[in-house]
């Protein structure tokens, strides 16, 4: 695949461990692959800040930090890390450097930026009907919202 960034990532197998520095994306993992990921952050387990704290919290997930070390992610054995692009660069070539592939997404700024966000990362994990099916299910409860709201 490409990633945000226009690097060409390859995989030997289907990623089947992935650890995300950001929050926004644990969320998308934790709803395409919760199998497969490997650590939630204390933001994604936050009741006030996400509404996948539930799932987020579960025992089954390591409790990333802000301060995890490379070593740390090394141990954890990821077959792919995916990154915001506002990650910094030598953290992200220090991944690289390990031997994981590293995806690397915008930060999404509006509704079709979170489908693409979607797509790219389904893509990744070879899961595009579960991406397709969870960007459907979004815009039919943003349809539905939408209807609501103009009815006051």
């Amino acid at each position: 695949i490409v990633d945000d960034s226009g690097n060409s990532v390859s995989f030997s197998k289907i990623p089947q461990k992935v650890y995300s520095t950001d929050y926004f994306i644990e969320i998308i993992l934790l709803g395409l692959v919760p199998e497969r990921l490997l650590a939630t952050s204390a933001a994604t387990r936050d009741p006030s800040l996400s509404l996948a704290s539930k799932k987020a919290s579960d025992p089954k997930y390591r409790l990333r930090s802000l301060t995890i070390s490379p070593e740390e992610i090394f141990n954890m054995k990821p077959d792919l890390i995916i990154v915001n692009r506002q990650t910094k660069i030598d953290e992200t070539e220090m991944f690289r450097g390990m031997g994981i592939p590293v995806v690397q997404i915008d930060l999404p700024t509006d509704g079709n930026s979170v489908n693409h966000a979607i797509r790219l990362i389904s893509s990744a994990l070879r899961v595009e009907e579960r991406g397709q099916l969870m960007i459907d299910r979004m815009n039919y409860e943003l349809q539905r919202i939408d209807e609501n709201l103009s009815h006051i």
